[in-house]
């Protein structure tokens, strides 16, 4: 990469220009911390190339744009567990382009800051159900785990060691200090809303003055996205088929946003091999009109809208739940469980609750949650 001195010095920043590629990286995603069973995606060869270029329709020569295009070639991704192997693949072979435009110098002051066009050819996505548990598995266990603090769960602070603790005789000690701290809290509370108010009253003052403009500009395109829900690898229950989907996302410098979701064709199939209902499709759409609009702006307020032409939904019961069943997670999926606290969390938690249960017989703090605290809080 190399320095675009020239360019640069026009707008007064200092540019760069770039012609990146990497051949097969490999992203691995555990199940979770404690398991051996992984996600494995295989980027195939990704490609990030920039160009400076003119402003549009400006003499001037001042504006300046910078070009940048992103491709990805061959992307897999599949499963390694007890029974899913690495050959079992849920994406095959996509490919995808993306091109972001940013706005170096705009002389209009009309142009979107970012704006972001992506296109992606035919995504198909094969999936069955081990898969789709293992997902799950890794959205609960991974992506929405929360980190453990290991020197907080042993009563340690990793940067300062333990100091000694008093102990406290009696709970009307902890009671006045929960009075004193809640009245903290409460004058806390009362300085945000104030800060807060005073907030929105200039963010409005600031609205009604300033002329709202595009600052961020998103387009994805899909020629085709297909979703085969398989039973297993011989047995599919339902294909989902979108041909030509688009979806759009802007946001404004005052705060709003709108995204549009345009539907061209839509398609949900029962594919089963040994079914013998006559109609194969429980839902069947094609119209250029179909569209879900979603805006929220600071002077209209929220707003959502939904418009399909002429949808046909057939009722098929046994496909449906043929799907439900599919669909369905384990119990330890489901369930809640019972997640270890923070200190603070555990304190929080004692200062509610206010009765003796929580200390021993000398008036001690011993058990809440999953952590043992001792002495003063």
């Amino acid at each position: 990469a190399k320095f675009a001195a020239g360019r640069a010095a026009a707008v007064g920043q200092e540019l760069l220009e770039l012609d990146v590629t990497i051949e097969s990286p490999t992203v691995v995603v555990p199940f979770s911390h404690s398991s051996p069973h992984f996600a494995r995606m295989q980027l195939g060869k990704i490609s990030v190339t920039n160009a400076l270029n003119p402003f549009p329709g400006n003499e001037s020569g001042k504006g300046m744009l910078e070009d940048i295009q992103l491709s990805i070639e061959n992307l897999n991704m599949a499963m390694q567990s007890d029974t899913l192997t690495l050959d079992n693949k849920i994406m095959n072979d996509l490919t995808m382009e993306v091109k972001l435009t940013r706005v170096i110098a705009d002389p209009t002051e009309e142009k979107p800051t970012f704006e972001v066009h992506s296109h992606i050819r035919a995504a198909i996505i094969d999936i069955t159900q081990p898969q789709y548990i293992a997902a799950m598995t890794i959205l609960n266990k991974n992506v929405l785990d929360k980190f453990q603090d290991f020197s907080i769960e042993k009563g340690m602070d990793p940067a300062t060691p333990m100091s000694p603790r008093t102990k406290r005789s009696h709970a009307t000690t902890i009671s006045l200090h929960n009075q004193k701290e809640e009245e903290k809290e409460k004058q806390r509370k009362k300085l945000e809303e104030e800060k807060k108010q005073e907030e929105d009253k200039i963010a409005a003052e600031v609205a009604a003055t300033t002329a709202e403009r595009i600052m961020t500009k998103l387009h994805l395109t899909f020629d085709k996205l297909a979703i085969n829900v398989l039973q297993s690898e011989e047995y599919t229950i339902s294909e989902v088929s979108f041909g030509k989907f688009t979806v759009e996302f802007s946001q404004t410098n005052l705060g709003g946003m709108d995204a549009y979701v345009r539907i061209h064709h839509l398609t949900v199939a029962d594919v089963r091999p040994d079914s013998k209902n006559v109609r194969k499709f429980l839902l069947e759409y094609q119209s250029d009109k179909g569209q879900f609009v979603y805006k929220n702006s600071p002077k209209d307020g929220m707003s959502l809208e939904c418009w399909l032409a002429q949808p046909i939904v057939t009722l098929l019961p046994d496909v449906l739940g043929d799907l439900m069943r599919w669909s369905q997670l384990p119990k330890e999926l489901t369930e809640e469980d019972n997640p270890q606290k923070s200190a603070i969390e555990c304190v929080e938690a004692l200062r509610e609750r206010e009765t003796d249960e929580e200390l021993d017989g000398e008036g001690n703090i011993m058990i809440v949650g999953d952590y043992v605290l001792d002495g003063d809080i």
